[in-house]
């Protein structure tokens, strides 16, 4: 376990010597070397950068002060010094500032889990708080198996993997995201709830405003291995989605801190997201960054199961036999952690994220319009594009309503062969559309969804 617990790097005579002359004898002297290692436990000079600031490590996430902010803080906190032209009074952040012995870090800021830091780096990862035990913790094993995975053995195995990687592999980035669908009062937060508490508030965060994940408030995410974004906070909006990609898989974070200069640290953070809105997250035919489960409502308001499952996890050292779990799980061989299992929650996800343009092939398959039951067809544009037109103008997509649009969807959607003849007298094109079972099948393999799901 690192640390950044200040350790005074020269004997006590030498500090002393180097602080300026004070009024009184040799324990006035000691008194301000006191008061200046207690500046040290808590501040420390750092490179933010190309600029300099202050940082409060006694805060989560840190807070960096810019040096006018740290004088104000020491404004009223004074003290006499002797100088040649007779006592003065100087503030305590003023004598620390020009101290030879003040603590800094002029190689920067890091979050380096795992890793050990030149000296003059300021690693933010301590190492967890939490200490393994033995015990019993069956009932938070029970609600992740029965209720949140609802018995499905496969997810039970990637999701409790994904979990221990975090404990076990804190400074590797997987690229992918775990979101829990569910009704209010069925458990989904619970267990991240729960995991936060066993990795500690320093290294976790919850998100409740999208403004938070995507934006520029994005502090809280510099030493968190473990992000929880909470109710409808991507709320079925489309922007910024490329954002919210690269916090999931990219490998570095841009911090802004306020009147300093941006600088980037190591992404680390996983997310997990726990929504009741059918449509949670952006997800493509080919995703590969999420793990979507429907979590059982069978225990939907039930106080006194999770008043049991809280008691054991919070005062029965549940955590702690957790952490142990956790610590000891070894990944079986079919799972891994940057390709999730595909579940039907994830595909109803790559159905709701379709845009208009795509919708519209998919709905008439799903109506079976334009085709037949039995027998291959022969389908014109003027029969399909009227129709296509007036959809994605009504779902408030009109730049969609363009024959290009139309022929890049059609394709991706249907993938038909085509070709042209007369009709009505006018060479037009149509496509070679098979019977309707047939389909199906091809856009259920370009969705890679369940035929079902068009059915």
């Amino acid at each position: 376990m690192t640390t950044n617990n200040y350790i005074p790097d020269t004997h006590w005579v030498t500090r002393i010597t180097d602080l300026p002359a004070v009024e009184g004898d040799v324990e006035e002297k000691k008194d301000l070397l006191t008061r200046m290692d207690k500046i040290n436990e808590r501040y420390a000079v750092v490179t933010v950068g190309g600029s300099v600031g202050i940082a409060d490590l006694s805060n989560t996430p840190l807070n960096i002060l810019c040096e006018s902010g740290f004088n104000t803080l020491f404004k009223n906190k004074k003290i006499t010094v002797d100088t040649k032209q007779g006592p003065r009074e100087r503030s305590l952040a003023s004598i620390w500032m020009e101290w030879p012995h003040r603590r800094e870090y002029d190689g920067g800021i890091v979050f380096a889990p795992g890793r050990t830091v030149p000296r003059n780096q300021l690693n933010l990862f301590t190492g967890f708080s939490m200490e393994p035990c033995d015990g019993c913790w069956d009932k938070m094993e029970y609600h992740l198996r029965e209720v949140v995975c609802q018995g499905d053995e496969r997810a039970y195995e990637w999701l409790f993997s994904w979990l221990a990687d975090i404990v076990q592999n804190p400074g590797r980035k997987l690229g992918t995201a775990v979101c829990l669908r569910g009704r209010k009062g069925c458990g989904k937060s619970i267990v991240f709830d729960m995991f936060r508490k066993l990795i500690g508030h320093q290294y976790s965060a919850v998100i409740s405003d999208k403004k938070h994940l995507v934006g520029s408030f994005n502090k809280h995410l510099m030493t968190a291995l473990f992000a929880q974004c909470e109710e409808a906070v991507w709320a079925g909006s489309k922007e910024q989605e490329g954002a919210l990609k690269h916090l999931i898989t990219g490998e570095r974070l841009a911090i802004e801190p306020k009147g300093l200069d941006r600088f980037e640290v190591d992404n680390f953070t996983r997310f997990a997201f726990t929504t009741n809105e059918d449509w949670a997250l952006p997800a493509s035919a080919d995703e590969r960054r999420y793990l979507i489960l429907d979590v059982s409502d069978d225990h939907m308001q039930d106080t006194r199961y999770f008043q049991a499952l809280t008691i054991q996890m919070e005062n029965a050292c549940g955590l702690e036999a957790w952490m142990k779990a956790l610590m000891e799980w070894q990944k079986p061989d079919w799972v891994d952690l940057r390709n999730p299992p595909k579940t039907d929650a994830l595909g109803e996800q790559v159905m709701e994220s379709l845009p208009a343009e795509q919708r519209f092939f998919v709905d008439a398959v799903q109506t079976g319009r334009y085709f037949a039951e039995d027998r291959a067809l022969e389908i014109f544009k003027s029969d399909i594009y009227p129709d296509y037109e007036e959809y994605v103008m009504k779902h408030g997509s009109k730049h969609a309503a363009t024959d290009l649009r139309f022929g890049t969807a059609l394709r991706k959607m249907w993938g038909f062969e085509h070709d042209r003849k007369r009709k009505n007298g006018s060479l037009e094109r149509f496509y070679y559309a098979p019977k309707l079972s047939e389909v199906r099948e091809i856009v259920a393999e370009n969705l890679q969804v369940p035929m079902s799901f068009l059915e």
